[in-house]
């Protein structure tokens, strides 16, 4: 009965002092408040993954020049993943599942908006586009005073980048989307005036029946190749504006951003000459005696 008691007492003593295990915590990625430069973003990613947070900023620095995709990944993770001590459950189990959706959709969301401000602007829209602009700007503010809508802040940067862009370039892609060529078979069919919004616009005028004197051709182009096939035994003089390209002018190639053109001659007496002004978005204006794999001098001018 002795042995039996204390035998009793001993199990309920190790039944007592036996510590009772905690459940797993489980990991929580948030930015970190503590090894942050910009946003904490890469000292919360190396905390997640138990590597020196210098690492994490050399491979986003080295993703910034694959494409930017070191931006767009940094900045998805300073809208979406929490700071320290902020409410949220971080990026655990559903959260996880949750946050991926959100980014996707964020991302999605940000081509479309940069797609609507490009085509928007460049199509004639300006003051719709510029009024979602202000209207989107509008419920950022209210966001911030209220709290949330970060997810909103990608989309409309890409929104007014865009927008800019296209403002800044002067870019009009009115004017149709494709191929246009065209034959005048003489000078009396020649318009003054060519229009193309995105494509191939050529004006092939090697069979065109020039007759004496000056003849001038204005091409507008929003996106794409301006080419003018010309005759040999006629002088060329052209000018041109382009926001971003190239112009290849008979032997001579120049090109940049805000590029601008411009090939005076003087034709002799008799001789036919024509005058192309180009005005030109995003492309490239050649100016040619044959096609793509010939080319030639403008010989047929005084200063050729």
């Amino acid at each position: 009965m002795v042995g039996s008691g204390v035998f009793a007492d001993a199990l309920a003593m190790t039944t007592a002092t036996t510590p009772t295990p905690e459940p797993p915590v489980s990991k929580r990625l948030t930015r970190s408040s503590s090894d942050r430069v910009i946003a904490g973003v890469a000292g919360g990613l190396g905390r997640y993954f138990g590597i020196d947070s210098v690492i994490v900023r050399l491979i986003l620095i080295v993703l910034v020049f694959a494409g930017g995709a070191g931006i767009i990944l940094y900045g998805a993770a300073w809208l979406l993943v929490p700071a320290d001590g902020q409410a949220g459950e971080g990026f655990d189990g559903r959260g996880l599942a949750r946050r991926t959706g959100i980014a996707l959709g964020v991302l999605v969301l940000t081509f479309v908006a940069a797609a609507l401000g490009f085509w928007g602007f460049a199509s004639g829209g300006a003051t719709a586009t510029a009024i979602v602009v202000i209207a989107v700007g509008a419920v950022l503010v209210a966001g911030a005073l209220t709290g949330g809508l970060r997810w909103l802040i990608l989309p409309a940067l890409a929104l007014a980048l865009s927008a800019a862009t296209v403002a800044a370039a002067e870019l009009d892609i009115r004017g149709g989307v494709g191929e246009r060529i065209y034959r005048p078979a003489s000078t009396s069919e020649l318009r003054s005036d060519y229009k193309l919004g995105v494509g191939h616009l050529q004006l092939d005028l090697r069979n065109t029946d020039f007759t004496p004197g000056n003849h001038r051709v204005h091409l507008k182009l929003g996106v794409g190749q301006a080419e003018v096939l010309v005759p040999s035994n006629v002088c060329v003089s052209s000018t041109a504006h382009i926001s971003g390209g190239a112009t290849t002018v008979f032997d001579r190639e120049t090109g940049g951003t805000d590029h601008d053109w411009q090939d005076i001659r003087k034709a002799p007496e008799g001789t036919p000459q024509l005058t192309v002004d180009a005005d030109i978005g995003f492309g490239q204006l050649r100016i040619e005696p044959g096609p793509v794999d010939q080319t030639g001098t403008n010989g047929a001018c005084i200063n050729g």
